[in-house]
């Protein structure tokens, strides 16, 4: 029995399995997909939160093409980094630092709670620029007030 491979039959060969390659990238970036998407909500929410000061504060001084550079920047290198943190987690470090701990992607995770952190210090900053005060006193002098207007109707 003589097996020819001939080139149809290679081309379908290759088609079938450059389809599963997609397929096969997801699952490998899979367990970063939500840490990735939780650091882009940081800098979009401090983005905004810019802006807001920004108008609030000097409304000359906003232009969107700074906007656009700094955004962009931000995002393409904080997600190329928890990125390039994640491969070397998942490659390199996954079995040592497994020996002692049991969370998975622990350096990952590490490094996007601490670009996380920076996102909040300067959303906090730029909170205190529009209000004199940070999130968490203009949160309590909130409930404060709710508490006092809920006083006042009973």
């Amino acid at each position: 029995m003589k097996t020819e491979l001939t080139i149809s039959s290679s081309s379908t060969f290759l088609s079938k399995t450059m389809a599963y390659i997609p397929v096969a990238i997801l699952a490998f970036i899979s367990p970063v997909i939500p840490i990735i998407i939780a650091v882009g909500i940081a800098i979009f929410t401090d983005t905004v939160f810019g802006i807001w000061a920004v108008r609030k504060t000097n409304p000359k001084q906003f232009k969107s093409t700074i906007l656009r550079k700094g955004l962009v920047t931000k995002l393409f290198f904080y997600q190329t980094s928890v990125f390039t943190i994640y491969l070397i987690d998942k490659l390199i470090l996954g079995e040592v630092l497994a020996l002692f701990n049991s969370i998975p992607f622990i350096a990952t995770k590490v490094v996007a709670l601490a670009l996380i952190s920076i996102e909040l210090v300067s959303i906090n900053e730029k909170f205190e620029i529009v209000h004199n005060k940070s999130i968490i006193r203009g949160i309590k002098d909130f409930i404060n007030s709710y508490n006092t207007i809920k006083k006042d109707l009973n």
